[in-house]
């Protein structure tokens, strides 16, 4: 029974296609458009996916950048400076300037604003030994000592 339909189908088929030949190019012609279409959709995605793997790598390098710059700073302040006095304040950083991120740094969020730091007056370094006399966070559990204090 199964060959009797196929054979219809195929016959209706052949019938069709006889009677009407341009249906082939027709049929040839939506074929080629949706293979187009996938075509173009893979380019796009594939230009997409390029984008985001570019920009992944880009924050990648700013944190491995900014993962650097911090470590220079602690270093810079472990050395001996070239036989300098001063250190970069760790208030601040060396800015000169308390911002949000020195406040949530250093844990002080409902007690400081931000601003000119108070601690090195602006510029950017103190004397060493001063974080022994005086905490940088200004509170009264002690001094707070760092490593670059040590002569």
């Amino acid at each position: 029974m199964e060959d009797n339909e196929s054979d219809v189908l195929h016959s209706l088929f052949n019938s069709i296609l006889i009677k009407y030949p341009f249906l082939w190019v027709v049929i040839l012609i939506v074929i080629f458009i949706i293979i187009r279409e996938f075509w173009l959709w893979y380019l796009k995605l594939r230009h997409i996916y390029n984008k985001l793997d570019s920009i992944a790598n880009s924050l990648q390098d700013i944190n491995a950048n900014n993962k650097l710059s911090n470590e220079n700073i602690i270093s810079d302040n472990l050395k001996n400076n070239g036989g300098s006095n001063t250190m970069t304040c760790p208030r601040c950083f060396g800015k000169g300037f308390v911002d949000l991120n020195d406040i949530k740094r250093l844990g002080m969020q409902d007690f400081w604003d931000q601003g000119f730091c108070r601690y090195c007056d602006g510029q950017g370094e103190v004397e060493k030994g001063k974080t022994k006399v005086i905490n940088p966070l200004n509170t009264e559990i002690g001094p707070s000592w760092h490593k670059s204090d040590e002569v």
